[in-house]
């Protein structure tokens, strides 16, 4: 007979896989998710070629993780100065945001274009359509 449980705060792994600690899952035995479980493509990784002295640099970084709230990826801000090869070819274009290590953005960035620049690259992968259509597909049945 299968439960409903709920997990603590701590992410926990188990012998019968991993839970989110912020869901209400189904008890293990039958190796089944949480009520409303669907599977989440991978993060996107967003890096941000800065230098320090770079007033807008900083503002789109700020501007980064207020779009982390809504739109979930992994950032890293990169400070070019301490490496002469990046400093040779971004140095005059910074900032430049890559995604999943493909430059999208340099310059002067809103959050719009930063937003749908995230929301192209997310659609780039083929896990997002797939499961895009997936859920079409139920909606549709």
């Amino acid at each position: 007979m299968l439960t409903l449980v709920s997990i603590p705060s701590q992410h926990k792994c188990t012998d019968g896989g991993c839970f989110s600690p912020e869901q209400n899952v189904l008890d293990t035995k039958g190796g089944e998710y949480g009520m409303g479980w669907q599977p989440s493509p991978p993060m996107l990784d967003v890096t941000i070629f800065m230098k320090p002295e770079c007033h807008l640099c900083h503002v789109i970084v700020k501007m980064a993780r207020r779009v982390q709230a809504d739109i979930p990826f992994t950032l890293k801000p990169i400070d070019i100065s301490q490496d002469e090869t990046l400093l040779i070819r971004y140095g005059a274009r910074v900032p430049v945001m890559l995604i999943d290590q493909r430059e999208y953005l340099e310059g002067h960035i809103t959050e719009g274009t930063m937003r749908s620049a995230l929301k192209k690259a997310r659609w780039r992968r083929p896990i997002s359509r797939i499961l895009s259509l997936l859920r079409l597909g139920r909606r549709r049945g």
